[in-house]
């Protein structure tokens, strides 16, 4: 408490010195931060006179909806705060008070409710400057009350002025001057110095705290920021790294108490509630699918059933209540996202957020089939109506892309070419590029084709890197190094059903900041005629990318010239070796038309 001051006049002339005796005014009992002064005492003072005055010492405090006092407390940002402005009352025997005044700076960043503020302070009229300084005068009414009975003390109306810290990791001081005006001068006084500090502070520009006590009321300073964080089955980050379409994401989201420790709230500012948001984006990830795998606080506790956990399609879905809540907060969460709200904030709030213990949340998602690009993910909390941001964490899903090529034997592409029974040929499976800076371990890397075996008998295979890349033992393998050592080949001569796969212990050597990736050669022999249609499937973590179809034709081989036709020998008649025999030969055909010709004339005249 100030000292209360005296204020002294020494006049021209000097004259001899006189003790005096001054009164020293008693302030009422109950009144914070004082201590107990004896009502009367005997001063003598040995220099040239002088006329004391008494002035009355005043006493600032702050409150809060509840009454409590927080002086040196830390409050929340947005709650109601009143300063209380105490004056001690003037002793009988006082000189006339021809106008009482108190002149309050109020400190930066404190918002004051004016209306609120006139509405208490009925003995006093306040104005305020460009500045937003205030000055508080006494009313008439009330100087006719303070002249009223000069001979008894009488007590000073309080003055208020009611508001609310309005940024994170503030400092609010304040203090008030009292100014009394009589016919014989002016009296001065200024008030204690309260202090209240809100949560949030950076903890790169520490500030000091002036506590009544001085203690530390901010021992766990730091920026009010809910964390989250992207992970692998194994809890490593894997934040800004790339995902398979397959992969289901883990994510871990912390909501930040812990420079809430040792804060004094009202029960309105409470009764605003605790609030977290998981905003996942609508396009990339299925909603349906959370599986919520804990929810727990920094000393250990399960908490998921002190929660009301709503999945939230649309902020108009809300009861109006929550939509003013996150309206008025700042938080703007888009489309789709899951809401927590604590069930019983009060206790929720006495048992986790002002013993300053964060609550950490692990959730799971699947992604949409068949979506490409950056997945992000964001968070925020609401606490006693304020919203914060949290950070985003992000993915990239590539897309998966594999090629498939059929080459002659000088390796150029035949691809809807001619391909001739006999011909030997080779398809080339081109893998993908697993790239470097992955969020997954590799297991698998596996080709497969369906080879039209009736048509194409199976050869022989061969396998070689894509890129370069190094093995945690040293192992340099370059771009078109062939594979094949570390691989498991099965050809099915049955079916046409070919498969070549990674083993899995040489996948797990490969690091995840290495990119990885392969190609095939099948040789086959063309072995009868008609189209051939063929494609292949390489599987990548269980994700199957399916390439691209090749199409070659293969026409019927040319048949064999059929022999030409030869004219007919001519007859031979038997040698019977006479001319004789020849020309009865003659004669007796003769005789046989001539009577053929006879035959059918006789037919056709009975005709």
């Amino acid at each position: 408490m100030k000292v209360p001051t005296f204020i002294i006049t020494i006049p021209e002339e000097p004259t001899p010195p006189q003790p005096k005796t001054v009164d020293i005014p008693k302030p009422e009992p109950g009144t914070p931060n004082t201590k107990e002064i004896p009502e009367k005492k005997t001063y003598s003072v040995s220099v040239h006179p002088v006329i004391v005055k008494q002035t009355p010492a005043n006493i600032k405090a702050v409150v809060n909806e509840d009454g409590v006092n927080v002086n040196g407390k830390l409050v929340p940002k947005g709650s109601i705060q009143t300063w209380v402005l105490t004056n001690s009352p003037l002793v009988a025997g006082r000189e006339v008070v021809t106008s009482y005044t108190m002149l309050d700076p109020l400190p930066a960043g404190f918002e004051i409710d004016r209306e609120a503020t006139e509405a208490k302070n009925t003995a006093w009229t306040i104005s305020y400057d460009e500045n937003g300084k205030a000055t508080v005068l006494a009313t008439q009414a009330t100087l006719d009350y303070l002249n009223a009975k000069r001979d008894q003390d009488v007590t000073i109306p309080l003055a208020y002025f009611v508001g609310r810290p309005i940024n994170d990791g503030g400092t609010y001081k304040n203090t008030f001057t009292t100014l009394i005006a009589t016919p014989k001068g002016e009296y001065k006084v200024v008030s204690n110095i309260p202090v209240i500090y809100t949560p949030g502070n950076d903890p790169e520009t520490p500030r000091t705290p002036e506590t009544p006590n001085g203690e530390n009321p901010t021992p766990d300073d730091n920026l009010i920021q809910p964390k989250k964080d992207v992970v692998d089955d194994k809890g490593n980050s894997i934040n800004g790294q790339s995902v398979l379409p397959n992969t289901v994401l883990n994510y871990v989201a912390e909501q930040d108490f812990d420079q809430y420790k040792g804060i004094v709230a009202s029960k309105h500012a409470i009764g605003k509630g605790f609030l977290y948001v998981d905003d996942y984006l609508d396009e990339a990830i299925d909603g349906t699918s959370l599986v919520v795998n804990s929810i727990t606080a920094a000393n250990g506790d399960d908490v998921r059933e002190l929660f009301d956990m709503i999945h939230v399609l649309s902020k108009d879905s809300l009861d109006k209540k929550l939509q003013a809540l996150i309206k008025d907060s700042g938080i703007s969460p888009v489309g789709e996202f899951y809401l927590w709200v604590a069930k019983n904030p009060e206790a929720f709030y006495k048992a986790y957020v002002q013993q300053g213990l964060d609550i950490t949340r692990n959730l799971s998602f699947k992604m949409k089939q068949d979506f490409v690009g950056t997945i992000t993910n964001q968070t925020f909390q609401v606490d006693f109506g304020n919203g914060y941001y949290g950070n985003i964490v992000t993915n990239e899903v590539p897309q998966l892309v594999v090629h498939k090529d059929v080459l002659d034997k000088d390796g150029k592409s035949i691809n809807n070419g001619t391909i001739q029974i006999g011909d030997l040929v080779t398809y080339k499976l081109e893998g993908w590029v697993i790239p470097a800076g992955r969020g997954y371990d590799i297991k698998e890397y596996r080709f497969v084709d369906l080879l039209q075996h009736s048509y194409d008998d199976y050869q022989s295979f061969v396998i070689e890197a894509k890129v370069d890349f190094t093995l945690p033992d040293g192992t340099v393998i370059k771009k078109g190094d062939d594979l094949s050592s570390y691989t498991e080949t099965v050809y099915n001569a049955q079916t046409g059903k070919f498969e070549t796969r990674f083993k899995e212990a040489f996948l797990a050597q490969i690091p995840r900041d290495q990119a990885f990736g392969a190609d095939g050669y099948i040789t086959v022999k063309r072995v009868a005629s008609g189209e051939v249609v063929n494609e292949y499937t390489l599987y990548v973590n269980g994700n199957p990318v399916i390439s691209n179809k090749v199409v070659t034709n293969t026409p019927e081989p040319p048949q064999p010239e059929a022999p030409k036709p030869q004219a007919p020998a001519k007859a031979q008649l038997p040698n019977t070796g006479d001319a004789a025999s020849y020309s009865l030969s003659i004669a007796g055909v003769v005789t046989l038309f001539t009577s053929l010709l006879g035959l059918r004339k006789r037919k056709d005249e009975n005709n």
